[in-house]
């Protein structure tokens, strides 16, 4: 199609390697686009096993602490507190597990920038 037109316009004109901007771009950052797809994938995953992980450790909680469970319930604690009693001690642990991975992230960032900036000046 591109070819034709071009054609139309000047015969004498020698084509080569004719494409249009939208399919080079497409070509220069297909390498990009695979990188970023299998990316997602890994975080996808990681994901998955942290709320996996998340689960086991708060069912692994919640069965070393059926008695005590029990007993406040025996002593008139509403399921509400019960709850809160749980999730907090959950959201405690997971928030410093957040605090410790952005705190690992921005380190790593700086090293990896670091390296970067030392090559461009080589």
């Amino acid at each position: 199609m591109l070819r034709g037109e071009i054609a139309a316009y000047n015969a004498g004109i020698a084509l080569y390697s004719v494409a249009t901007l939208r399919d080079r771009m497409l070509e220069s950052s297909s390498g990009t686009r695979a990188e970023a797809e299998v990316l997602a994938v890994f975080a996808a995953m990681a994901a998955a096993l942290c709320a996996i992980g998340i689960y086991g450790m708060m069912s692994f909680w919640v069965a070393q602490r059926t008695r005590e469970i029990g007993i406040r319930i025996a002593l008139g604690a509403v399921p509400a507190q019960i709850f809160r009693l749980a999730m907090g001690r959950g959201l405690r642990l997971m928030f410093l597990g957040v605090a410790a991975g952005v705190y690992c992230i921005v380190c790593a960032n700086a090293c990896l920038v670091g390296n970067a900036l030392r090559s461009e000046a080589l």
